[in-house]
């Protein structure tokens, strides 16, 4: 997928990190993200998913959406990144 003008992330990264910050899971979300399939063992392959999450565009991404989604949760009353009040909700 092609970038956005001045945008360091392409839209399925920015879905993959969304991902992430629900379900927690980087090695899937990194996967997903670069949509290669990897060789590198499961060890090496959490070190490699783990250093994206940290580089600077994904870490600022992270920051950002994690702060929508916690003032999402107070103005709505509920926290939305609890797996209780999600089920509550279904």
């Amino acid at each position: 997928m092609n970038r956005q003008k001045d945008d360091p992330l392409t839209k399925l990264e920015k879905f993959c990190i969304d991902s992430y910050l629900i379900n927690k899971d980087a090695d899937f979300a990194y996967l997903t993200a670069k949509g290669n399939g990897s060789k590198a063992t499961d060890f090496n392959l959490h070190r490699i998913a783990l250093r994206w999450l940290r580089s600077k565009p994904v870490a600022d991404y992270l920051k950002a959406r994690q702060g929508q989604l916690i003032s999402t949760a107070d103005t709505d009353g509920k926290d939305f990144t609890k797996k209780e009040n999600v089920i509550g909700e279904l």
